[in-house]
C-alpha cells in the first residue's frame, strides 16, 4: 500500500502544480541496493522503492514552471542513498554541523 500512496502523493502533485514534494529522511527509503543487510529488502520496501523512482522519472522539467513538480529530499546518510535516486537529483545541497561559533 506504500507504493500507492508514493503515487498519490506525486499524481495530487502534478494536478496541483506547481507543487513541492518532500521526502523527509528518505534514506529510510531508498538506502543503496547494494547496502542491503544479508536478508534482503522486503518486498514491500522493494516496491515502494521502485514506485518512487518511476514516479520521479514523471515529474515534469521545469522547462514549464506552471507544470512543474520539484522533489525535495533530506538525508543524514547521503552517501547511502540509491544510485539510481541520486542521478534523478538535480542539485545536492550539503548543510555541514554548525562550528562553535554558529552554535553560540
Amino acid at each position: 500500500d506504500s507504493e500507492k500512496v508514493a503515487a498519490t502523493v506525486f499524481e495530487v502533485a502534478r494536478e496541483r502544480a506547481p507543487a513541492i514534494v518532500f521526502l523527509d529522511e528518505v534514506d529510510a527509503v531508498l538506502s543503496a541496493r547494494g547496502g542491503e543487510d544479508a536478508a534482503g529488502k522486503d518486498e514491500a520496501s522493494r516496491r515502494l522503492k521502485a514506485e518512487l523512482l518511476r514516479q520521479m522519472d514523471g515529474v515534469e522539467s521545469a522547462l514549464q514552471p506552471d507544470k512543474s513538480v520539484v522533489v525535495m529530499a533530506a538525508s543524514n546518510f547521503p552517501w547511502d542513498l540509491d544510485e539510481a535516486f541520486r542521478r534523478r537529483l538535480e542539485k545536492r545541497i550539503y548543510i555541514p554541523l554548525p562550528d562553535r561559533a554558529a552554535r553560540l
